[in-house]
Formats: structure tokens, sequence, C-alpha cells
């Protein structure tokens, strides 16, 4: 199904671009979506903020492209970009060559503190799911990979955040969808 609405963003991984970047991202939210308030729009930045940040951080060369379509009561933004991929610092001995040629079956933490933790399931040789934890006050939380607090912001922002990579042009796909 087509999407009712759609944009494209070219972000050249300057810092003083992302302020406007995310400016043009919650402007055709607002044009597309009546109603638009202040709790979208703050996801919004704060997606929009991080997916470029991580970008600025992690992209070597070429453009990022930063998608945004409304389909079916939802809000999708993906970044895509030719940096280097996905990799995470864990306890445990995974080698993050894409494809994956081994798959964990289980919930891999990547970041933790006090109150919430970042985990990934592997989905595929070529994807990942990211998810949140709250935590009581009190709980065992091990901390020391400040890393991804970035991913874990988006993560918090939205309904559901996925990474893919693609073997064929070597780009990473990070998708983040708001429930509308």
């Amino acid at each position: 199904m087509q999407p009712s609405a759609q944009h494209t963003l070219i972000f050249q991984h300057l810092p003083d671009q992302v302020h406007p970047t995310w400016q043009a991202a919650s402007a055709f939210v607002q044009q597309h979506i009546p109603g638009a308030g202040r709790s979208l729009i703050f996801k919004i930045k704060v997606i929009v903020t991080e997916l470029l940040t991580n970008s600025i951080k992690h992209s070597g060369h070429g453009p990022t492209k930063l998608s945004l379509a409304i389909n079916e009561g939802r809000l999708i933004i993906q970044k895509m970009d030719a940096g280097a991929a996905f990799s995470a610092s864990v306890e445990e001995d995974i080698k993050w060559e894409w494809p994956l040629t081994t798959i964990p079956h289980h919930p891999i933490k990547l970041y933790a503190d006090m109150l919430t933790g970042l985990f990934v399931t592997v989905t595929s040789p070529h994807s990942l799911h990211f998810y949140s934890e709250d935590y009581e006050i009190g709980a065992d939380t091990a901390t020391g990979i400040s890393e991804h607090y970035g991913l874990m912001m988006i993560c918090r922002a939205c309904d559901n955040f996925t990474y893919h990579f693609d073997a064929v042009t070597r780009h990473n796909i990070f998708t983040a969808i708001i429930n509308l």
C-alpha cells in the first residue's frame, strides 16, 4: 500500500545541519498529521536528532538519506547510510560481521543504567530489533556501555525500532515507527 504522504531529506553529516533537518521533518509531520501534538513533535526531535548524530559519528562517506512516511496510522522514520555496519561491545563474544553467521537466540544487552536497559534481538542474519526495559530502583544494572545511549533514546521515543544491513548495497538502515 502506498503511504498517504512521504518525504525524503538528505543529510551531509554536518553538525549544523541537525537542527534544520529535524525542523524539516517536524514541518512535514505537522503538515500531514492534523493536530500533531507536542508529544509527537518531541518524539520526532529525539529520533531524528539521534539518528543524525549516529550518522555523524559512524558514517564515513556519502550522504545520509532520512525518509519519513505516514502509512496506515503510523509514522515511519528511516535513516539509510553507507557507513560502517552496526557493531557493539558487549559482555559476550559476538562477531558483528554482516551478514551474521552465528545468531544468538537470546536478547543481547547493549546498554544499562540504574533505570533502563537497551537490548537487541537478532531477527535474521541481516536484521536486529531493539527494545528497552525499565528497572526498579535498586535493581542490579551493570553499566559501562554508554556508547548506545542514543539508540536507547530512539527506542524509548518510538513503538518499534529496527536495524537492517543491506548486504548488496552495504547500507545500514535504521527504522523507527511511531503508532499514531
